[in-house]
């Protein structure tokens, strides 16, 4: 048997768009509970033909889930007080008697101390949507890491900002996030004037598994891309990821949906590293100077009110144990290093390779890995004569004088083709490695 728990949750919301949602819900619940009270071993297709017949001219604002959710809800009461009857074996059954919106409520009309109004508000019941794991927990909510948003119907969406959770209602909260995103937990959702009930089994709850110590992964983030790769305690790679967000930034950006993607993005590396055990995320130090940077209004654009990377680092060390590190020539190094991964991903092997050496190795002289050879850069720029090197930043400074094309372009092979992230509609296009190709110098 599941074991339903309840967290109600205060809130100061404007929800009046929801209203003439709650009105019409309530009627279906009412009608549903009288209608069951008379027939308690009635079908759910019996019901639902019963409410058709009654109210087919009235759901006008309701779409079926939320004609369903209301439902089960009037259903669920007149069940409660059938089995609350059969316990008390009362001379007056309580079934089909319920007063909704209380006893008090009814006498205050009938005593006339309050106005039609006010008792038919306290009538009003919650605006309801049953959970459903396949829809992300729940098909008409979004569950964010301070709000929730509701969505009745196409164009309507009320956010709801949730209290400062503490304690066990915080623990519970975030694994209902996890386990939303990875549609593993159907999460009922009942929103009054001033509370907000989430409903689900806490034995169903996403457990994130045990990190296995010294598993890592390393982070390139800049403001059309994002790499991500994923190593074992050995530094052995284990899969990476890349990002394409170039569609969502620009002169004609969506704020609002370029944070919402990179929101989902943050929850997709979490499930991957949950998948993996990863023990710690190693990410770029970076900071960007506000206004104008002499660079240009494009390049102001994207790097200070496009670039959501605080956002993006928020939502991932929530989960995984974050350390930053100096982001000196890593996309140099990175390239010239792994020649056969795309650009954002051989930064973010570089950006792994020294969180191991530092973090996981101890290792403090390893700032920097050791030159590549001659004969490598040979190969790989054959008409290009080069000196003898001393330091990485010597090698940077010489690519950057020559002009040569250093970053590894995204036709790499190795690569599966561009897929959408999620669904078309995302803007967001992924790669992942395939394992063809793999080749990465001496630490």
């Amino acid at each position: 048997m599941s074991n339903i728990i309840t967290m109600k949750l205060p809130h100061s919301a404007d929800i009046s768009q929801l209203l003439p949602f709650r009105k019409q819900q309530s009627t279906v619940a009412r009608t549903v509970y009288s209608f069951v009270s008379s027939n308690p071993n009635s079908k759910e297709i019996e019901i639902r033909q019963h409410v058709n017949s009654c109210l087919e001219d009235y759901l006008t604002s309701c779409d079926s889930w939320l004609v369903q959710s209301a439902l089960r809800m009037g259903k669920g009461q007149a069940d409660a007080d059938i089995a609350l009857d059969k316990v008390h074996r009362s001379p007056k059954p309580l079934s089909g008697r319920r007063i909704f919106g209380g006893r008090k409520n009814f006498m205050d009309f009938q005593n006339k101390k309050i106005t039609k109004e006010q008792y038919s508000a306290k009538r009003l019941s919650n605006f309801y949507s049953v959970g459903e794991a396949p829809q992300y927990g729940n098909r008409k909510v979004n569950f964010l890491e301070d709000r929730l948003v509701i969505k009745p119907r196409l164009g309507i969406a009320v956010e709801i900002l949730l209290p400062d959770l503490r304690g066990k209602y915080k623990e519970y909260y975030t694994a209902l996030i996890l386990a939303s995103t990875n549609k593993e937990l159907p999460i009922t959702v009942s929103v009054s004037d001033s509370h907000v009930l989430l409903s689900f089994d806490p034995d169903k709850l996403t457990k994130r598994s045990t990190p296995i110590k010294g598993r890592h992964l390393g982070v390139d983030v800049n403001p059309n891309y994002i790499g991500i790769s994923y190593f074992d305690e050995n530094h052995t790679i284990l899969d990476t990821q890349l990002f394409d967000l170039s569609s969502l930034t620009g002169k004609h950006a969506n704020h609002p949906k370029l944070k919402h993607e990179i929101r989902e993005i943050a929850h997709a590396v979490v499930r991957k590293a949950n998948h993996f055990r990863i023990d710690a995320a190693f990410v770029e130090n970076l900071g960007f100077k506000q206004g104008d940077n002499g660079l240009g209004k494009n390049y102001n654009r994207l790097c200070g009110n496009q670039f959501l990377y605080t956002e993006f680092f928020r939502i991932l060390g929530k989960f995984i144990a974050t350390k930053f590190v100096v982001a000196a020539y890593s996309s140099t190094v990175g390239n010239v290093l792994n020649p056969t991964f795309p650009d954002p991903v051989a930064s973010s092997i570089e950006i792994a390779r020294r969180g191991y050496q530092y973090s996981i190795m101890r290792n403090s002289r390893g700032f920097y890995p050791n030159l590549p050879k001659i004969e490598d850069l040979q190969r790989r720029w054959k008409d290009v004569v080069f000196p003898i090197f001393k330091t990485w930043i010597e090698i940077h400074e010489f690519l950057k004088d020559t002009r040569l094309r250093y970053r590894v372009p995204f036709d790499t092979k190795g690569f599966e083709s561009i897929s959408y992230f999620k669904s078309k509609k995302s803007n967001v296009k992924q790669r992942h490695w395939i394992g063809k190709n793999y080749h990465v110098f001496d630490l």
